[in-house]
């Protein structure tokens, strides 16, 4: 079951993820409004506060909305990510303008716009975002300790830790094959696309 929740919390996170923070950042880079440039330095001044900082207002709040012990409060956290946002952001501020002023004049709309000439060109950096939301979502111990409070809801770094703490030190090849199993998967997800992280954060550029 452990299993089962972690991979349905990664994946849906990681989806979420990428819709949202390829939006914000399209907005941010592509739609200028007033107060665009206040809006990204508050992005970057709060990823620098700790995730621990956060923790106990995070928690007061989902307690409020009634979704402790949730899909949603384990897998909401993950949806935003601000480095997502800002690196993507780089990513759209680096495609030629020509690209889009090309589609507004056949008549696309900011939607067609991103939908069909940006997404395809920001691929590299999509990847790269998913693959760090899957892996934090998936090693992620903290949060979960603190917004589940049944063992049905537990992720598997919480089950593995109550797995250890059952076998205890006399048990080495039940609790090392459960380990293999929990990081088999974030394992072969980042061998498959190291290249694209590589490749996504290289293309960044410095342009802003």
């Amino acid at each position: 079951m452990a299993f089962f929740n972690s991979s349905v919390v990664a994946i849906v996170a990681t989806v979420l993820a990428l819709v949202v923070c390829s939006m914000m950042a399209y907005a941010l880079a592509r739609l200028p409004f007033r107060g665009s440039a206040v809006v990204l330095s508050l992005i970057v001044l709060m990823m620098l506060i700790p995730t621990e900082v956060i923790l106990v207002p995070l928690f007061q709040q989902f307690a409020a909305l009634g979704l402790l012990n949730t899909y949603g409060a384990l897998i909401i956290p993950h949806v935003v990510s601000l480095f997502g946002v800002v690196l993507l952001r780089q990513f759209i501020v680096n495609l030629p303008v020509e690209l889009t002023e090309a589609a507004k004049i056949d008549g696309a709309n900011a939607w067609q716009n991103y939908r069909y000439i940006v997404l395809p060109l920001i691929r590299p950096g999509l990847a790269t975002i998913g693959i760090l939301v899957f892996l934090s979502a998936w090693n992620d111990f903290l949060w979960p300790l603190i917004a589940t409070s049944t063992p049905s809801m537990q992720t598997l770094p919480l089950a593995l830790i109550t797995f250890r703490s059952a076998y205890g030190d006399s048990e080495y090849g039940v609790v090392m094959a459960s380990t293999i199993l929990a990081i088999t998967p974030p394992l072969l997800v980042f061998l498959f696309a190291q290249r694209f992280i590589v490749q996504g954060i290289s293309n960044t550029g410095l342009k802003g």
